[in-house]
């Protein structure tokens, strides 16, 4: 699963399945979107819009990695077979619209599946519905996509890792089974890791006191997390340890529970 970032909160209905209905399984690859969209479109302002909105890159990487991975279709080639996709972007255009529209389905036909259901009358409103509703879009998929992944933790997750954590930090958090390995030695501060040296994940999770909120600034932020770094996750080299990388501009969130 890709490194996504969150987009804005999609304010919009969602038209759920008949729960009654007996849904298959998705078909597809977390991070990936089918779009199906006749080539005419695909190749002009509309179909390129797309493909730069789903392909662009993940924000806080070093390197160039696309959110989504995506395949297309045209219409004619849209059956059963690929109608049960895990995210469906499908795209209708025609004189039958009088106006461009954006639709969005949760489990339409597969379980979990995102969908979107994309109409116009013209190639000229289909751009402009689809440059209004582009965030939307992104944060439909992002969304569904990281639900997806929530539910997978919660149903594989370590629990002593959750137990020690609650017990150190003071806080619940879901601990999936990948992490492995555990480092509870610090003061306020916990280190857990999972995989192995091609794919490698690493968690870091600490408490400091804040007196006023006025001093929680991007420097002082990573001046804390540098010197707890030091102090808990040593080099490979004598005087050497973990620190943050300048390569990409941090970003942060004021997040208040219970003041």
């Amino acid at each position: 699963m890709k490194q996504l970032f969150v987009f804005i909160a999609l304010a919009t209905l969602l038209s759920c399945a008949d729960q009654s209905r007996v849904l298959p399984n998705p078909s597809g690859r977390a991070g990936e979107v089918l779009i199906v969209m006749n080539d005419s479109h695909w190749e002009a302002a509309s179909g390129q819009l797309l493909k730069k909105a789903f392909t662009q890159d993940v924000a806080g990487l070093a390197w160039s990695e696309p959110i989504f991975d995506i395949s297309r279709l045209p219409r004619a080639a849209y059956n059963d077979m690929v109608r049960i996709a895990r995210n469906i972007v499908e795209v209708e255009v025609g004189e039958r619209y009088s106006s461009g529209k954006v639709k969005f389905f949760k489990e339409q036909y597969s379980k979990t599946q995102a969908y979107a259901k994309i109409q116009a009358p013209d190639e000229e409103s289909l751009y402009q519905v689809l440059k209004e509703n582009e965030m939307k879009l992104l944060s439909f998929f992002y969304s569904a996509e990281r639900d997806r992944l929530m539910t997978y933790y919660k149903n594989n997750q370590n629990d002593e890792y959750q137990a020690k954590v609650k017990e150190k930090i003071g806080f619940d958090l879901t601990i999936p089974s990948l992490f492995n390995h555990s480092n509870f030695s610090g003061d306020n501060f916990v280190w857990l890791s999972g995989g192995n040296v091609e794919a490698r994940t690493d968690l870091a999770l600490y408490t400091f006191p804040c007196e006023e909120e006025s001093s929680i600034t991007a420097d002082y932020l990573i001046t804390v997390r540098d010197s707890m770094m030091k102090a808990n996750i040593p080099g490979p080299s004598d005087g050497s340890y973990m620190r943050t990388a300048d390569v990409v501009p941090p970003s942060f969130n004021i997040i208040k529970i219970n003041n």
